[in-house]
């Protein structure tokens, strides 16, 4: 892998990150899916290094969209899950408490 595309996945690394951290924020549903919304616009441009993961996103914020009103505990339990999931693999199995 060159140093290019070891930036660019580093970079994807970081965003995909911080769509995590965006999820998992203490606020209302709208600012955490602007947030997600956000992170993801910029995931875009790195979809070749992360579709499968940026996918993921994609669905655990389709989620989030259709529970606007009122985030169940078993929504949250299944968001909370399988972002802990999508953390690990991109960590790639390493959990950093």
């Amino acid at each position: 892998m060159s140093r290019v595309e070891e930036m660019a996945t580093e970079k994807a690394t970081i965003l995909l990150n911080r769509a995590i951290e965006a999820f998992l924020l203490e606020g209302s549903i709208e600012q955490r899916f602007a947030e997600v919304n956000a992170c993801i616009d910029k995931l875009e441009d790195y979809e070749g290094e992360i579709s499968d993961d940026l996918d993921e996103l994609k669905q655990i914020r389709n989620i989030l969209a259709s529970s606007q009103q009122h985030l169940g505990p078993e929504h949250e339990f299944e968001i909370t899950e399988r972002l802990l999931s999508l953390y690990v693999g991109v960590r790639e199995g390493v959990l950093i408490f």
